[in-house]
């Protein structure tokens, strides 16, 4: 049975698997199944999050029983005994986390809810909308008047898995393991910035915003910057040192996911260089308007971390675009893409370059989510310090060939 979002279905066995799955591929991101118990919307201990890392619950009644790949497809799997579930616990939320990119990168991704002891599908769950999630809560089962029903949820969060553990009460410690100490690096003079954020590879300037998340803060226009740090190799098409290819490439595989891209530059931060870029995509939880993302990207050979900032689109969307249009006319409302001028990115499904992006117009229209977006990214950058142990790691050198 394959449910909406927010849809419900009676779960009639007592022992089920959720199975999570997805198109695997080049450049699409891992992602990890996990099993929170909740009482009162929260879970008692940490005990109660069921994970790669914690993959039995004390009571044996969730399980994570990992990961297969089979003609393409890669699959996570929960093992649920509900007839063993203790009685305080009311809902098992299954969900999942990204790793090195977001959910809108994971194609075909969906759960299905499976009767254990015969295989046979009771409920499918498919997620059209996911966009710059790095955690995503795909569905639940709950206690209905002494009955377990399974709800397809759909919800996303932007702070990976360690926002998603700490919503629902889970205590987590950001701090990695101590590393070896690096190699003694050149003395420099140090760089006058704002105090270290703990356990995250950088830093910078929270002033006047308010944390939201371990990794998250946001301004008073609602804006919302995050940290992402990424334990992988950077996926980008190209190296920093090739401008034009590596904005060429990005532009075609925003167009292809359904974005934009509007602006992007390689610029240095502390002295690393550094990928800054603005993409749009269409707003996830509302009929018409955009969010507008910026990131500042600082790969290394094996890691790299992201500052994302988020502003969406609010209120009356659209009066930019359609004053600019207006002024210029129809014909000259869609150029070319600078970065893939070659290319038809809408007929890959892309958005379209909008002369309204130019920032010429942002002190125009100063509270449209394009100039709140260029402003909170000139306001952050350059407040960007790096943490001595993000440094040691060699530079990126390019993708491997």
């Amino acid at each position: 049975m394959s449910l909406r979002k927010g849809a419900n279905v009676p779960v009639p066995t007592g022992a089920v698997r959720a199975v999570m799955g997805w198109r695997g591929g080049a450049g699409v991101p891992d992602a990890d199944f996990s099993a929170l118990l909740l009482a009162g919307g929260r879970v008692r201990d940490d005990a109660d999050f069921v994970f790669y890392n914690q993959p039995v619950h004390g009571s044996g009644a969730v399980r994570h029983e990992g990961k297969a790949s089979a003609g393409g497809e890669v699959t996570d799997t929960v093992l649920v005994d509900l007839s063993t579930v203790e009685p305080s616990v009311e809902r098992v939320v299954l969900a999942a986390s990204a790793d090195g990119g977001t959910f809108g990168r994971v194609p075909g991704l969906h759960v299905r809810l499976l009767d254990a002891g015969t295989g046979a599908e009771l409920a499918r769950y498919d997620s059209h909308d996911a966009t710059t999630e790095t955690a995503y809560v795909l569905g639940e089962l709950y206690r209905r008047d002494g009955a377990w029903k399974f709800r397809a949820v759909g919800q996303g969060y932007d702070a990976g898995l360690a926002g998603l553990a700490t919503h629902f009460g889970i205590t987590v410690d950001d701090a990695p393991p101590a590393a070896p100490a690096p190699p003694p690096a050149p003395a420099r003079p140090p760089a006058p910035g704002p105090a270290p954020l703990p356990g995250l590879p950088i830093s910078f300037d929270v002033g006047g915003m308010t944390q939201i998340d371990p990794r998250a803060w946001q301004d008073p226009n609602g804006d919302v910057a995050v940290v992402v740090p990424i334990d992988l190799v950077p996926d980008l098409p190209a190296a920093l040192s090739e401008p034009a290819a590596l904005f060429r490439a990005v532009a075609i595989k925003d167009a292809q996911s359904g974005a934009g891209l509007v602006e992007g530059e390689v610029i240095t931060v502390d002295g690393l260089p550094a990928m800054r870029q603005i993409i749009k995509i269409k707003h996830p939880h509302q009929p018409t308007g955009l969010v507008f993302i910026g990131s500042l990207l600082i790969p290394r050979a094996t890691c790299s971390v992201v500052l994302k900032v988020q502003c969406p689109e609010q209120g009356t969307t659209g009066m930019r675009e359609a004053m600019i249009v207006a002024r210029v006319g129809i014909d000259g409302a869609f150029p070319p893409s600078r970065y893939a001028p070659d290319v038809d990115l809408r007929a890959l499904g892309g958005l379209p370059t909008n002369v309204a992006d130019d920032p010429a117009y942002d002190a125009t229209f100063p509270d449209h989510p394009l100039s709140r977006c260029r402003r909170l990214l000139a306001r952050l950058i350059p407040t960007v310090r790096v943490a001595d142990a993000f440094r040691a790691v060699p530079p990126f050198a390019g993708p491997r060939r």
